[in-house]
């Protein structure tokens, strides 16, 4: 009897030794699986508060929100490292200027995770913060932003102009195409420059040729196909061919007489896709500069003009459609016409070199220059704005409906901040550099009380940044600029967020 009570209480002593080595063993692991799994986790919270919390001007309630909204956008980043400190940096610049911009906070949110990712796949910051822009109502794909960042990268340091880079990489962005259209159709125009084809003329046929294609056709297959066509067709002498060539001489012609290039562009490709005669597509280049000539908007000449020819199925004598035309245009636009008529009698204005009209917004990535002095140019013998004239003008990019943003835009198609200036001043005969932070070095500094047409600067990006975005001071506390999220629009000096990213005034006379 002993002897099994000694054996049986062995064998519980031996149970629960076993156990516990069991329950030690299980609650050694657990505390790895659960290391290991903080260690994995695809959010870094800390990081990510720290981050916002370096925002200048944020309010608190701005700070829980995005960092909540944050902790679930970057979800989508699995890695088992900590976040890269830089690329944080550039995403917390990227955050100031989307919120400047005022966007919500959910689409800051979103764009910084894309913009982050597209970053830590080699894309080039500088760019993707220029890009991040057009999100706000695109809401670009990770893809897109890296495809377009990497393609303005490639495009500039190839030597391509910077005017032909711009124009070509925002209409993909703005117009739908994919990150693999987007890089098949910037290794495509690389690879036709390298064999001697036209940059301007090879990128609006690879735009034409882009959209015309059927959605579920392979990209790079597309952009092989009409590179060939493009070859094959240089030396060909077929009257569709000498169509061609002289719509692109028109709009080489228009835009050396100052016509916007979104404008002479979207001529171009509807001349080309809809198989314009010769004698119509001069009419309408002839119509936009002759418009242009009278004071006349060259967004609503070409809206004109396009919607009469759709609505018209045979054009007997396309310069007197065209003369029709622009007196209607003319008769909505009469005012704005008549100042700007009465201002050109007043103030002489001398010939205009064409270069001066096309400013690109892009320059190639190289070590900052250093800041001097700028100076603008002064085609009339004026000494002051013309207010009733800039006034005029402001209401026509105010609406309604407002003039949209678009990155690189100078037009009512679409116009960013620094392109809203020029144009602002290009009509009162005065050229201003086309970047703000060029801009924020001609003129002479204003330190004292604000006049009508100073132009105000600040930086988006954050206080420790240089300018990066500019408006034109109206009166009161109002400046009016161009907004990523809202269009042209005024806005209030005294908002704190401004308040904290003003960077000084300038006055050009």
């Amino acid at each position: 009897m002993n002897q099994s009570k000694k054996t049986l209480h062995s064998c519980t002593a031996q149970f629960f030794k076993v156990k516990i080595v069991m329950l030690l063993w299980m609650l050694l692991i657990s505390q790895f699986i659960l290391a290991d799994a903080v260690h994995s986790q695809p959010v870094r919270p800390a990081q990510l508060r720290q981050m916002v919390l370096s925002i200048e001007g944020l309010t608190q309630d701005e700070q829980q929100q995005l960092i909540q909204s944050l902790n679930s956008s970057f979800k989508q980043i699995a890695s088992g490292e900590d976040f890269d400190k830089q690329r944080l940096n550039n995403t917390a610049a990227i955050i100031s200027a989307l919120h400047f911009e005022g966007a919500d906070i959910d689409i800051i949110a979103d764009i910084a995770a894309k913009a982050y990712l597209a970053e830590s796949n080699g894309a080039p910051a500088v760019y993707i913060r220029e890009l991040a822009l057009i999100a706000i109502a695109n809401r670009l794909t990770v893809q897109q932003l890296e495809q377009g960042a990497r393609g303005i990268e490639d495009l500039l340091n190839a030597g391509i102009d910077p005017m032909v880079t711009e124009e070509f990489i925002s209409y993909g962005l703005y117009n739908g195409w994919s990150g693999a259209t987007i890089q098949a159709a910037a290794n495509g125009l690389l690879r036709g420059v390298k064999q001697g084809l036209p940059p301007k003329r090879l990128a609006l046929t690879l735009i034409i040729s882009i959209d015309q294609a059927n959605s579920q056709r392979n990209s790079a297959q597309t952009v092989d196909e009409a590179i060939a066509f493009f070859k094959s067709q240089q030396h060909k002498d077929s009257e569709h061919i000498r169509s061609q060539e002289y719509a692109y001489q028109a709009l080489q012609n228009a835009l050396n007489q100052g016509i916007i290039p979104a404008v002479a562009d979207e001529v171009y490709y509807t001349a080309i896709e809809d198989q314009w005669s010769s004698a119509l597509t001069a009419a309408v280049y002839q119509g936009l500069i002759d418009g242009t000539k009278q004071g006349l908007t060259q967004e609503k000449l070409a809206t004109s003009f396009l919607v009469r020819l759709a609505q018209t199925e045979r054009v007997l004598s396309p310069q007197k459609l065209i003369e029709e035309e622009i007196k209607f245009v003319a008769e909505l636009q009469q005012r704005r016409t008549q100042l700007l008529r009465a201002d050109e009698q007043k103030y002489k204005r001398r010939p205009v070199p064409a270069d001066v009209y096309r400013k690109s917004y892009l320059t190639p990535l190289r070590e900052p220059e250093k800041r001097v002095q700028r100076n603008y140019q002064n085609f009339t013998n004026r000494r002051f704005i013309n207010v009733d004239l800039m006034r005029q003008t402001i209401q026509d990019h105010l609406g309604p409906p407002p003039t949209p943003y678009r990155w690189g835009g100078t037009g009512k198609f679409g116009i960013d901040c620094s392109g809203l200036v020029m144009t602002l001043f290009r009509e009162q005969g005065i050229f201003l550099p086309r970047t703000s932070a060029n801009q924020f070095f001609v003129g002479k500094p204003v330190s004292d009380k604000l006049q009508f047409g100073d132009l105000v600067f600040f930086s988006k990006y954050g206080p420790a940044h240089p300018v990066t975005h500019v408006g034109i001071f109206i009166g009161g506390d109002k400046f009016l600029h161009a907004s990523a999220s809202r269009g042209v629009t005024i806005s209030s000096l005294n908002k704190r967020y401004y308040r904290l990213r003003y960077k000084g005034a300038r006055r050009i006379f």
